[in-house]
């Protein structure tokens, strides 16, 4: 019987997306988000970090389901969800940059996620025109 070697794992993807490989972009637009909020959390320890802004943009993705979202505000801030990272505690990763702050915030109960038909993805600020862009 034949084994599972590394070449059969990336041929169905099973390993996940190559680190190696450049992303592709499958969607991008422009939309403002609303004043409502979602509540998020630091990623390394799940204490609360607040209330955020989102950003919930519905979309056909189909069978091509991004990789990861960014949503952009101006030149200095940029919020990056990733799917399928999480954190041990299940719940999902976003990475969040503002000025020159970093921030790793996570989500519950799937407040943020990717799927086939859309992304939300918490930001900054409310009422504003975001850029934003999906990749495989």
């Amino acid at each position: 019987m034949p084994g599972i070697d590394n070449y059969s794992l990336n041929n169905y993807g099973i390993d996940g997306f190559d680190k190696n490989a450049d992303l592709e972009l499958i969607a991008s637009g422009t939309l403002t988000n609303d004043t409502s909020l979602m509540q998020t959390y630091r990623f390394v320890d799940d204490t609360s970090n607040g209330l955020l802004p989102f950003l919930k943009v519905d979309y056909p993705f189909g069978s091509t389901v991004p990789n990861i979202v960014i949503a952009s505000f101006g030149t200095g801030t940029r919020a990056m969800l990733i799917r399928g990272l999480k954190n041990s505690n299940g719940n999902f990763f976003v990475l969040f940059f503002t000025g020159n702050s970093l921030a790793e915030l996570s989500s519950r109960d799937d407040t943020a996620y990717i799927n086939s038909s859309g992304f939300r993805i918490p930001v900054n600020v409310s009422g504003a025109n975001y850029t934003w862009k999906a990749y495989v």
